[in-house]
């Protein structure tokens, strides 16, 4: 990606004029957006822009059926930004945005534009709070495990449908529910199939009320440690699974080549609260 041209950090006291002149060579001007990722940091590996993905389709002219990344690729294909990758399945692209006259010599920040609902993406795609000694990815993961793990029966169901939560970065948190289906016989593992999704919320406050008791806001769970906290206290409705939510972070980590945080180290198969 972006060959044959020197990528460098950027010095907060140019985010401004940076996070300007990016959306000057997109054509975002007027587009509603905010920086999320590390932004507070002195130097910054790259610059991480959120915007509003209604926005862009009509900028974009799409018609109803019209394909957001089909289009996208079209537009950017003619806007004076030189290389780019559009990933839509994580839903962001990247391009290289020039420093000439922020920094010395021809150089350039690495940028990612993240396509979604704003709001949302200002609290779950930004960093960790300044007295965090963890950062935000271990948050996110912890958080995505909680969700990857809760279920409960459909009380309409005939007993084989059930709910669970699905954690979205870029959009929101919604429920799916399934229904068993019967093992295949090449591996004998019992099957599940998605039968209806509806979204539950994109307001990143809504999350405490899910998950402790209707009380909190985003700011109650916005680092590694206060998250991991509450959810070993008497309000977190869905104690029953923590060793299972637990040993899916445990996973996660170890998969992304990541050290489990020292206040992890706990035995989860009760909740800690509960033994003491």
């Amino acid at each position: 990606m972006f060959v044959g041209i020197d990528l460098t950090h950027l010095p907060h006291r140019n985010l401004g004029a940076a996070v300007s002149r990016a959306l000057t060579l997109l054509g975002f001007n007027e587009f509603d957006h905010v920086v999320v990722g590390n932004h507070d940091a002195a130097y910054l590996n790259d610059l991480d822009i959120a915007i509003g993905r209604n926005q862009l389709a009509s900028h974009l002219e799409l018609t109803g059926d019209g394909c957001l990344w089909t289009g996208l690729e079209a537009y950017l294909k003619e806007r004076p930004i030189g290389e780019f990758t559009i990933h839509n399945r994580f839903r962001q692209f990247h391009f290289a945005t020039p420093l000439s006259g922020m920094c010395a010599g021809s150089t350039f920040v690495k940028t990612d534009v993240f396509i979604g609902e704003i709001g949302w993406m200002k609290a779950l795609v930004s960093g960790a709070p300044s007295d965090s000694k963890y950062k935000a990815v271990y948050r996110n993961m912890l958080l995505m495990s909680v969700f990857l793990e809760v279920c409960w029966p459909a009380g309409d169901g005939d007993g084989d449908e059930f709910f669970r939560y699905a954690l979205n970065y870029r959009d929101g948190l919604s429920a799916r529910r399934f229904r068993r289906v019967h093992a295949s016989q090449q591996d004998g593992r019992p099957k599940r199939m998605m039968i209806q999704e509806a979204r539950v919320t994109s307001d990143p406050n809504d999350i405490p009320l899910i998950l402790f008791d209707g009380e909190g806001d985003w700011r109650d769970i916005d680092s590694f440690e206060k998250l991991h906290h509450l959810l070993q206290g008497s309000r977190f409705r869905y104690g029953s699974f923590l060793p299972a939510i637990f040993q899916n972070f445990r996973a996660s980590l170890q998969k992304s080549n990541m050290r489990l945080p020292d206040i992890a180290e706990l035995d989860y198969s009760v909740r800690q609260s509960d033994s003491a």
